[in-house]
């Protein structure tokens, strides 16, 4: 783990430079940039002036491994390849890290951070996209499951899980955790492709709230413990519904590929957590404030997302997801007292967009 490298630095011989960056990181609150670089390295030379741009942002340091081989060793942690760039951030409880590996992943990464140091304040989009980098090659069978295959390459910590559809959902919300530290954001998603998305802010609502606004037709079976039990859990806030919604998907995909039944379980909280995620934004609507835009074009991700994981569950197991999901969605579309939901999400999304992806 990054975080080990960082705590058993202190006792190698490092450069001056390594412990300065983290000194003025401290010192500023703003990220430390590790470039990781070796010699006779031709991918290295691709990157060697990702520092004259970084430094704007936080401060910065190259790091040689095969001129610095123990504190190599101890930032490689395991893996071979370099170029890597080491991100830190300073988030109260110690430096959390992420690891971006392989020139074109640097350079898009750098490319990101030059576009918000040259935004406005104001302007700054609150929902950014970031590459995640695998971190440890995975190989399976001709049976595994290809989004599986790529969460556990992006995985740093032990889900602790034998069963797939387990290892999938906890992965995803391992890589949310380590991909919401860096900066840091409030929300981190994850889908299983090559980026991440991040929102650095908040909603103007609560869990509270947000729970008293679903229809009690919809609330379903994922209600009470995410909707009222988690308020003390995640502190109120309203965005980790989009983590447990992602982590959710993972699991309902990967056990579609592996022919797993409970399949439809992962399917149907999903779409609680889709509608939970729409009644988010409906109670901060009156509120105002910047990160709302972000939420709405992430959820239009995520229920398109939804959508297609719910087309390979019913493939594989049509009569289980008539009764367990497809009732829920006829719900969602029929009940009375969710008729203000309905007309919100037709106005916020569009009517096409809505009637295509939800039929109403």
């Amino acid at each position: 783990m990054l975080q080990a490298a960082i705590l058993c630095v202190a006792m190698l011989a490092v450069p001056d430079g390594y412990h300065e960056a983290f000194a003025q990181g401290k010192a500023t609150g703003r990220p430390v940039y590790v470039l990781l670089t070796m010699d006779d390295c031709p991918d290295c030379e691709k990157v060697k002036n990702v520092g004259t741009e970084l430094v704007h942002s936080g401060s910065f340091t190259t790091v040689n491994v095969s001129r610095e081989r123990r504190l190599g060793r101890r930032l490689l942690a395991g893996t071979r390849r370099v170029p890597q760039l080491l991100v830190y951030d300073d988030v109260r409880k110690g430096w959390r890290g992420s690891r971006v590996i392989g020139p074109a992943d640097i350079h898009k990464l750098v490319d990101v951070v030059r576009r918000l140091r040259l935004m406005p304040r104001g302007n700054r989009p609150p929902l950014l996209v970031r590459p995640v980098s695998v971190v440890s090659p995975v190989g399976f069978s001709s049976g595994g499951s290809p989004l599986l295959k790529r969460l556990l390459e992006r995985n740093r910590r032990p889900t602790g899980e034998s069963e797939a559809g387990s290892q999938a959902h906890y992965a995803t919300h391992f890589i949310n955790s380590e991909q919401r530290g860096i900066g840091p954001h409030s929300c981190a998603v994850y889908l299983g492709g090559a980026n991440v998305y991040l929102i650095s802010g908040q909603p103007q609502t609560t869990l509270a709230e947000v729970a008293a606004t679903v229809p009690r037709s919809l609330r379903g079976e994922a209600y009470q413990v995410y909707l009222i039990q988690s308020q003390r859990d995640w502190n109120d806030l309203p965005l980790f519904v989009l983590d447990e919604w992602s982590a959710y998907l993972a699991g309902a995909q990967v056990r579609a590929d592996v022919g797993d039944p409970a399949a439809t379980h992962n399917a149907r909280h999903a779409l609680e957590m889709m509608v939970y995620s729409f009644a988010v934004c409906q109670v901060a609507e009156t509120r105002g404030g910047d990160y709302l835009p972000a939420t709405k074009h992430l959820i239009r991700v995520m229920a398109e997302r939804t959508s297609q994981v719910c087309q390979a569950v019913y493939q594989r197991q049509p009569e289980q997801y008539r009764r367990r999901c497809g009732a829920y969605v006829k719900t969602l579309r029929d009940s009375p007292d969710a008729a203000a939901l309905r007309d919100y999400i037709r106005a916020v999304w569009g009517e096409d967009w809505t009637n295509n992806l939800l039929g109403f």
